[in-house]
Formats: structure tokens, sequence, C-alpha cells
């Protein structure tokens, strides 16, 4: 008689051989980049300002983080709110499989991509040049624009090329 195949999403993992701090550092590499990214994007394509302000902007922010600014609870919701995160609830104790240890992961993800888009959220708006309403276009455009790299459509990878391309014509511009 022929053996039924086992579901690959129903082989258990061992708690010992899950190690949340690993896919915590994991998340965390690349999401400031990518947060900035997004950030970037919105703030060109919304004509917020124009590629040459960029780096001036991204030095404020850095400075506001590098400053240590106490964050207080309040300022990290007020931030939530013009960023419109909804965090998902993360738990590793419901990880029982490899499908379930994928789910954390791109949970966990999500979580450090916008604990990223806030923090900015908040050097940006510590710039002063950015009323509240401004900041809530430019973090709905990003977020309109991470539904794209979810769904397939995007990628950081595209946003960066086409950033950089703005940047070269611009300075092709400035040399004209």
């Amino acid at each position: 008689m022929a053996r039924k195949k086992t579901n690959p999403r129903r082989i258990p993992i061992a708690r010992k051989d899950i190690d949340t701090n690993a896919v915590v550092e994991e998340a965390m590499k690349d999401d400031l980049i990518h947060a900035w990214l997004l950030t970037a994007d919105a703030l060109i394509s919304l004509e917020h300002i124009n590629p040459d302000e960029l780096s001036g902007l991204a030095d404020a922010v850095n400075r506001y983080i590098e400053k240590g600014s106490k964050q207080g609870k309040e300022e990290i919701v007020r931030a939530e709110k013009i960023v419109a995160t909804k965090k998902p609830r993360v738990n590793p104790n419901y990880v029982r499989s490899p499908y379930d240890l994928e789910k954390f992961k791109k949970k966990v993800e999500r979580i450090a991509l916008q604990t990223g888009l806030c923090v900015i959220c908040l050097g940006l708006e510590s710039t002063g040049k950015f009323s509240e309403e401004d900041l809530k276009r430019i973090f709905f455009a990003a977020d309109l624009t991470l539904a794209e790299i979810d769904s397939g459509v995007n990628s950081y990878e595209n946003i960066q090329n086409e950033l950089l391309k703005k940047v070269e014509t611009l300075e092709m511009l400035k040399n004209v």
C-alpha cells in the first residue's frame, strides 16, 4: 500500500532549532535601507524635494538618529499614526513548522521596516520642512510602493536604480 505524503507545512521544528535573535538581526539588517528607499521615492515622486536635496535630508535624519533622541511613547505613537502602521503580532511560541517560521520571519521583517519608517518620519519632522499632512502624504505614497513590492510588481533594486537615474539626470542638467 502506498504511503501518504507528508505535508511539508506540517513537519515539526524543535524549539531549540528556532533562533529568534538571528531572525530579528536579519530583519534589522536591511530595514532602514529599505525604509529610506521607500521614503526617498515618495519624496521625489510627490515633488516635495528634488533629488539634489535628498542627501541633505538624509544627513539631517541621520543626525537626529545619532543624537540618540529619547523617543517617548507619545512620539512613537504619533509617528505610527502618521506612517499609518499596523504592526502584526508575533509570537515565537507559535512557530511549529518551517511554514510557521517563514511567516514569523516575514512579520518580523515588516515590523522592522515599519519601525524604520517611523524613525525616518520623526527625523523628517525634526527638520521643520514638512507639515503633518505632508508627512502623511509621503508615507501613504511609501505604503503604496511597499504594496507594489509585496505584490511583485516592483522591487527595492528597481527603486534604487530609478533614484540613481534621477540623480544622474539632475547632475547632467546642472552641467549644461
